[in-house]
């Protein structure tokens, strides 16, 4: 385990805690207004799509001006587009007042994007994503659930004018459902979280990456969702701990873990939901940190996320061959893609590397963490914004 890691870090207020009347205002201080919506501000997809992005704005950008506003607030939603020169829905779910707000900026001449990070607004994958995320398949509750949800979203999507997403697959997704402009704002850190990143690394580098004598493995799931990706890993990961003492695990969010890990007393550790400052710190405490995923449509939508918050902070990744993960293993030469079959080869051969070679471990976290920097950052985010809302 990574010793000697920087614990503290400075953050700044949230653009979540602002009342509304705050945020209305900031959204008129500029040259050209932006606003987004989300219907109900979180610390997952808000995070990465809305609040990172106006924070992106506000610090490179001084002629342009952005505030978030939600559900609880749509009474007030024509008063916002009588006042932005942009509207921005973030993964909203259809109602008749956002149909009103959007026709209204239309006629205005006002620009309507909609942001979307997941396939999650074409019925046709309701099935695949079901499956993907181990919900009850069983109850009709939880296939309503999905139904509403995604043909909600997929209307929203295509009353919008264009569209904003994370990566080229799911921008080709979206062209196949609507047949929409698309742009891709990709998901990055906040310059809070990059400060946090570079403390870690700029530590590691000075303590020549001190470590104890244990590996730690971290697997750092958020959601329940991911119950089946983890299983795709698991048995591998269990058969060398077993094999090696020295390896413990470290669990972030809510999973399922098999019974087999709890006769591994005191080398498992669970954590709950962490903030953004606080899960890089855990994340950099971990030698490896490893992202199994199933790789079918739905997974091939998502973000690179979980490999550069663990880049940034100089943790090697073993990463499933998704459509990101590829690109930024290939990229970055700092990472392995591993196959389903190879997960207890990879696990194996990464451990023998750390301990056997370390300059040479070193040097494949020097390389994932500068490609990071360079490609996730608050600067790349201001970019690729300012592109697709003033295009």
């Amino acid at each position: 385990m990574f010793i000697r890691i920087p614990q503290d870090a400075d953050t700044s207020h949230s653009t979540m805690a602002r009342s509304f009347s705050e945020r209305f205002s900031k959204l008129q201080s500029g040259k050209t207004r932006v606003a987004f919506y989300y219907d109900y501000p979180d610390r997952s997809t808000f995070r990465y799509r809305v609040e990172n992005i106006i924070k992106a704005l506000d610090l490179h950008c001084e002629d342009i001006s952005s505030a978030h506003f939600h559900f609880e607030e749509i009474e007030h939603l024509n008063q916002v587009v009588d006042k932005c020169d942009v509207l921005v829905l973030a993964r909203a779910r259809y109602t008749s007042l956002l149909e009103i707000a959007i026709r209204r900026a239309q006629r205005a001449g006002k620009p309507v994007l909609f942001d979307v990070d997941d396939l999650v607004f074409d019925p046709i994958y309701i099935p695949m994503i079901m499956d993907t995320s181990n919900v009850d398949m069983k109850s009709a509750n939880t296939w309503d659930y999905w139904f509403s949800y995604v043909g909600r979203v997929g209307h929203t999507l295509k009353l919008c004018d264009r569209a904003t997403v994370t990566n080229d697959y799911l921008a080709d997704k979206v062209r196949a459902f609507c047949g929409k402009d698309v742009h891709v704002i990709p998901n990055t850190v906040s310059d809070e979280e990059m400060a946090h990143a570079h403390a870690i690394i700029q530590s590691k580098r000075a303590n020549k990456y001190a470590r104890n004598k244990f590996i730690n493995i971290g697997y750092f799931s958020g959601p329940p969702s991911h119950d089946k990706d983890f299983r795709i890993a698991s048995d591998a990961l269990l058969t060398h701990m077993r094999k090696n003492l020295n390896v413990n695990l470290t669990l972030v969010g809510y999973l399922t873990l098999d019974e087999e890990f709890s006769n591994l007393a005191g080398r498992v550790r669970r954590l709950g939901m962490q903030t953004e400052i606080d899960l890089l710190t855990q994340i950099a405490g971990c030698e490896i940190n490893i992202a199994p995923l199933q790789i079918n449509n739905f997974t091939n939508c998502k973000s690179e996320l979980k490999f550069f918050e663990a880049a940034i902070v100089g943790t090697f990744s073993l990463l499933s061959p998704s459509f990101t993960f590829k690109k930024a293993a290939k990229e970055s030469q700092g990472a392995h893609l591993v196959p389903e079959a190879d997960w207890y080869d990879a696990i194996g051969n990464t451990i023998e590397l750390i301990s056997s070679n370390p300059s040479r471990y070193v040097d494949m976290i020097e390389a994932s963490c500068k490609y990071s920097e360079k490609n996730f950052s608050s600067r790349v985010l201001y970019q690729a914004a300012r592109g697709a809302y003033l295009a």
